[in-house]
Parts: C-alpha cells; sequence; structure tokens
C-alpha cells in the first residue's frame, strides 16, 4: 500500500469514496450527496491544503483531507481532518495508520499546533485509536436541520 498526494486525475475516485462515506456514516440522513461541490473542493484540497490518497494494487482504496485554520478560540494554526476514508476491507490496515500519519507530519510542517481528528459516535475502535495516539476528545458534535 502507497500513500501519495492526490493529483486532478484522483478527483472521481476520491469523489466516489467521499459518497460511499457518505451513505455508510451517521451522515446519510443529513448530508446530501452533492457532486458538483466536491468536484470544487478537491481541487482546493490538492492545490492550497491537503488531500492524500491511499493506492492498493493500481486502486485507490482510501484517502485524507486536512485543512489549516485558526482555532476559534485561540488562534492557534490547528489542523483540522475533512475526511479520513478507508474502504472497508482495507480498514485496520497499515496503509490506514500512514495516511494518518503523513497528515500530522503535514500539519507540524505548516507549524499547527494541534490536530483535530473527528469519528461518528460509534466508532469505538477509531476512538480507541485516538487515545493511543495522545488524543482526547474535546466535544461532542449535535446537528439538526434548521426547519424551512
Amino acid at each position: 500500500m502507497t500513500v501519495r498526494e492526490a493529483v486532478y486525475a484522483d478527483t472521481c475516485a476520491v469523489i466516489a469514496m467521499a459518497a460511499r462515506f457518505i451513505a455508510s456514516s451517521s451522515y446519510a440522513d443529513q448530508v446530501v450527496f452533492n457532486e458538483p461541490y466536491l468536484r470544487g473542493l478537491v481541487p482546493w484540497l490538492i492545490d492550497e491544503q491537503l488531500l492524500l490518497v491511499l493506492e492498493h494494487e493500481g486502486a485507490l482504496v482510501g484517502m485524507l483531507a486536512m485543512a489549516t485554520v485558526p482555532q476559534l478560540l485561540s488562534g492557534d494554526l490547528t489542523c483540522s481532518e475533512i475526511a479520513w476514508w478507508v474502504n472497508p476491507q482495507h480498514r485496520g490496515s497499515i496503509g490506514a495508520v500512514r495516511l494518518w500519519i503523513r497528515g500530522e507530519r503535514w500539519a507540524a510542517a505548516r507549524g499547527a499546533r494541534w490536530v483535530q481528528m473527528i469519528a461518528p459516535p460509534d466508532a469505538t475502535d477509531v476512538h480507541e485509536f485516538y487515545r493511543r495516539r495522545g488524543y482526547r476528545p474535546l466535544e461532542t458534535v449535535w446537528q439538526a436541520g434548521i426547519p424551512r
């Protein structure tokens, strides 16, 4: 398994992974898949932020997208995960961990003081992965639709 920076030619595969993530996650009933939006997001990540892909036997099987932003309460540069997806058959692999390691190194090189990772509320294996690496939970995000 190889981790590399994404290129424009990876856009369709990245969007397909995003669609699988949305459909299989707690976002499924709250986030509408928006391919035109993602077609704009992917180049921004490639050009301005970070989009890594995990390649296995010529196919893309995972991705990690991150962006650096000021922490809203302190102004400290913080790296925020946008998406970390690995196809189910490759989860728990060294490739998935390599994506995360490369992301943290990128954050450090950008001068970030913190890295914020997210996980679905029922992903206890991911929660434990984060805890073992020194992360701690800060808040839980709650979301509701606004009546129109």
